[in-house]
């Protein structure tokens, strides 16, 4: 089976170097395509009473999540077609990127 776009359903976590490395090892032999997804933590979930702060909070957390992206795609020593990153259920969202990006 020759691969050609792979989709990596990675956290902002060390291990997903590991992760992405192996993904890289599948798509360079048949230079497939490697496109990155990440599920971005809502504030909402950790403290309902900061209510004025959620945007402000959001905002940093979702830049934070990017940094880390573009980190990884730098380190992966391949090129990343696209990142996506997104909020709620990440199986709907992979469904959704799939349909959308053919991966």
């Amino acid at each position: 089976m020759s691969y050609t776009h792979i989709l990596v359903a990675v956290a902002v976590t060390p291990e997903s170097h590991q992760l992405l490395a192996k993904a890289v090892s599948i798509a360079r032999p048949v230079q497939a395509k490697v496109s990155l997804i990440t599920l971005a933590s809502d504030p909402e979930l950790y403290n309902q009473f900061a209510a004025p702060m959620m945007e402000d909070l959001r905002a940093v957390m979702h830049e934070e999540t990017e940094n880390f992206l573009k980190m990884l795609g730098e380190r992966a020593d391949y090129p990343i077609e696209q990142t996506f990153i997104t909020y709620g259920e990440l199986s709907q969202h992979i469904l959704d990127v799939c349909r959308k990006h053919p991966c």
